[in-house]
């Protein structure tokens, strides 16, 4: 075998391998975000959690939460404008055990002109007690017509209901038109009712 000192990659390589297993990170992608992309990845992410045998209640809440956050990444990157090049269609997903829970972080690029509005609508939902989540969602199913821009939060609210816990964020500045948008929510595998 042959030896690979002093090598970069090498050290980046085990340097991620080492703070993925100390965070207990069970799957982690970064890069273009595809139909085929995501398709991959919540099988994988089906086949992970049954490996660790988890709930079917666990596994149902998380795999609609991967699909809402996946498919959610998709609709930022088709909307992203500009002479961008193609690394800023790119985002991450990770999926970690944090005992005795699961928790799901993703993160893409969003116009900087959406933040108001996306904060807006996470702080509602992070406002709301369990009765009242059920009511804005019947209410946004009722009075919303799904654009190319999205459902007006419901993907947002449907994680919330699914995860019972307040929905974490973080805008970062990219460029001039450009943020980094950062999401995690939390996914209990005690029986919760839905």
């Amino acid at each position: 075998m042959r030896e690979m000192s002093n090598n970069p990659q090498a050290s980046l390589v085990f340097d991620l391998y080492t703070q993925m297993s100390e965070e207990r990170i069970i799957s982690a992608y970064h890069g273009d975000f595809t139909q085929e992309v995501i398709n991959m990845l919540l099988k994988q992410a089906k086949w992970d959690l049954s490996a660790r045998q988890v709930s079917k209640s666990t596994l149902k809440k998380t795999y609609h939460i991967l699909v809402e956050c996946l498919e959610n990444i998709l609709k930022h990157k088709s909307l992203l404008k500009g002479p961008e090049d193609r690394n800023d269609s790119d985002g991450i997903v990770i999926l970690a055990l944090k005992d005795p829970d699961y928790l799901i972080t993703v993160g893409n690029l969003i116009m900087t002109s959406d933040i108001a509005g996306l904060k807006e609508k996470i702080d509602l939902v992070n406002s709301l007690n369990k009765e009242d989540l059920k009511d804005l969602h019947t209410k946004t199913l009722r009075e919303t017509t799904i654009s190319e821009r999205g459902g007006a939060g419901l993907g947002l609210i449907e994680i919330a209901m699914k995860s019972h816990d307040k929905l974490k964020y973080q805008f970062s500045s990219y460029n001039e038109n450009l943020s980094f948008f950062c999401l995690q929510t939390t996914i209990s595998s005690k029986s919760v009712l839905s």
